[in-house]
């Protein structure tokens, strides 16, 4: 009797120590998206897709929003049903909803019922992206954690007769010194085109180091902008323009994302360079990374960037000075330079051959 009396004890309070812990996760979660996010949070919206990414832990498991109440079907059978708190913003009842659509989800599922992963972690990794593309849950369990911040070395330079070209596939701790080391090696070139096609962003701080090097000192680069005051910084040229005011294009397109968006809209504001490609993704947030209690970390977003003339570059991205949207290698390059348009939409050139031609076109006509 002893012994059962002592299994019951051992097994409740490692229960109620569990769901202590989930109480304190949850509530770090859900005040920190509604303190931090780049935009005003209803914490119920965010909590109910938290609760309806359970589909993606058992496709068995649905919660369904009908306005007033949550349900919970498992298996197309109503398991649970409960009212919305009447606040939008009550974060400790949103919290108890939470853990008690979790619980009621484990007991019609098996595969969670085993709790073998943490559940409110494998959650906020697929509910955090939905608020927006650009947040990220890191689960302290997950592999993805320890290479988060890692890119990839990617840079290529060359001769096109008198043209330094010069690719930038991303921006790292390298960069900056690739260049400089290029621009030694190469001090007869006459114009220069930079590719950023592809690129999807990297390291802010060496985005705006190399947008320098082609500005006057103190021209603005890019500023930021959120809730709170932390958010809102100036980005500022240092040092001068390295290359002596010559010629400078700048390939973008589709793929060209986040920092590399941010470096090709302050040379083309600033007069600085002409952009040949397409439209931009359009990816223009900055991400806060906070850790949390249990060992993971969501990176938030808490700003939005904005160019030197104040256009904001998330979901809209940069135009381009030379549109190259569906033309393909026969395309007549002189022909291409003097077309109008009102819109370029975004599309992936890596490798196209032609738009390095129309760079190259555009740099002679202004030399």
């Amino acid at each position: 009797m002893k012994k059962l009396l002592l299994t019951f004890l051992i097994v409740f309070m490692g229960v109620s120590q569990s769901r202590a812990d989930e109480t304190s996760l949850l509530t770090g979660i859900y005040t920190t998206v509604e303190r931090e996010y780049v935009d005003t949070v209803n914490v119920g919206d965010f909590a109910i897709l938290t609760l309806k990414s359970l589909n993606t832990l058992d496709k068995r498991i649905h919660v369904a929003d009908d306005g007033s109440r949550l349900t919970l079907y498992a298996g197309g059978r109503v398991a649970k049903v409960a009212p919305k708190p009447e606040n939008g913003n009550d974060i400790a009842a949103w919290v108890r909803l939470t853990q008690d659509f979790i619980a009621a989800a484990c007991k019609m599922s098996p595969a969670l019922e085993r709790r073998d992963f943490e559940i409110v972690d494998r959650l906020m990794i697929d509910a955090l992206p939905k608020l927006d593309r650009s947040s990220v849950y890191y689960s302290g369990f997950a592999p993805e954690k320890k290479a988060r911040t890692k890119l990839s070395r990617a840079y290529t330079d060359r001769m096109i007769d008198d043209v330094l070209y010069i690719r930038l596939a991303a921006f790292n701790k390298y960069t900056g010194e690739n260049i400089r080391r290029t621009l030694r090696e190469n001090p007869d070139f006459s114009g220069v085109i930079l590719d950023l096609r592809g690129n999807p962003g990297g390291l802010l701080s060496e985005a705006v180091e190399i947008s320098g090097l082609f500005m006057d000192e103190g021209s603005v680069i890019a500023s930021t902008r959120g809730r709170n005051d932390d958010s809102n910084k100036y980005y500022m040229a240092k040092g001068g323009d390295v290359l002596n005011d010559k010629p400078l294009v700048v390939l973008v397109d589709g793929q060209t994302a986040s920092s590399a968006e941010v470096m090709a809209a302050a040379l083309q504001e600033q007069g600085r360079a002409k952009l040949v490609g397409t439209g931009t993704f359009g990816k223009g947030t900055v991400q806060k990374l906070i850790p949390l209690e249990n060992d993971s970390a969501m990176a938030l977003t808490d700003a939005y960037f904005y160019t030197p003339s104040e256009h904001k570059i998330d979901q809209t991205g940069i135009q381009p000075d030379v549109c190259l949207s569906g033309r393909d290698e026969t395309a007549d390059v002189r022909r291409i330079l003097s077309l109008r348009f009102d819109n370029c939409p975004a599309e992936n050139r890596q490798g196209a051959e032609i738009d390095v031609e129309a760079a190259l076109a555009l740099l002679r006509k202004n030399m």
